[in-house]
């Protein structure tokens, strides 16, 4: 059997031609949409930063990447960042403050972000993660603790195709300004008696205090993070 796909410029269809051996064919269009569901299916191409954890995954390094997928119209990454002080903007008043470790996954469909979430590490290197690292909730704002989905506001984040440009998502997400809304005692943070204490703490800090941070309710370890969206 011989198969024949033929596109028109301009033509949001594809007519698919399908010709037996005795000579006989059949024709059939159908959308670009669902030309390209076929291809997806083809096995996606995977990325583990060479540490310890993937010893069974050399690979060169992708600054930031911990590990991540590419399909054909999609790209999934976890981002490392080592604790650090990092510039806020809480309401307007603008600091640089302390952050622990960070993990985030980004995920794009259609060059569009899908999903992303943040999570707080207490191990302060790349090369101290382990499979069973602990996640914790994000300790500031524009994260929700229960699953650590971040809310981008007005921003809309276009054109993610690939790791590169998912990794500028992440510069979005710390220049943009946040709010309390999403911050809760004992979910996002403990052992101060507010947010706007905690912050006023952590300007007098070099560090941020990781007996601070609360494990998350969603995903516990690193492991689940990896194996929850498919990146093994």
């Amino acid at each position: 059997m011989d198969i024949s796909i033929h596109i028109k410029e301009g033509e949001n269809l594809a007519n698919i031609c399908l010709k037996d051996a005795d000579g006989s064919q059949q024709e059939k269009k159908i959308t670009i949409t669902d030309l390209y569901d076929v291809f997806k299916q083809e096995e996606a191409s995977r990325y583990f930063c060479p540490i310890p954890l993937f010893d069974n995954y050399p690979s060169a390094v992708i600054p930031g990447l911990l590990a991540g997928k590419i399909s054909l119209n999609s790209t999934s990454g976890i981002y490392f960042l080592p604790t650090d002080m990092r510039y806020m903007d809480f309401a307007g008043e603008k600091s640089i403050l302390p952050f622990p470790s960070l993990l985030f996954y980004l995920s794009s469909a259609n060059t569009a972000l899908k999903d992303s979430r943040c999570f707080a590490l207490k191990e302060k290197n790349l090369c101290d993660l382990t499979p069973q690292s602990v996640l914790y909730a994000f300790p500031f704002g524009n994260v929700h603790p229960k699953d650590g989905h971040i809310c981008w506001g007005s921003n809309h984040i276009t054109e993610c195709q690939g790791y590169d440009s998912l990794r500028t998502a992440i510069e979005i997400f710390f220049s943009s300004q946040s709010n309390a809304d999403y911050v809760q005692k004992g979910e996002s943070f403990t052992g101060f008696s507010s947010y706007p204490k905690m912050l006023e703490e952590l300007r007098k800090r070099e560090s941020f205090p990781v007996k601070a941070l609360v494990q998350s309710p969603y995903i516990h370890t690193l492991s689940e993070l990896i194996n929850k969206f498919h990146i093994s």
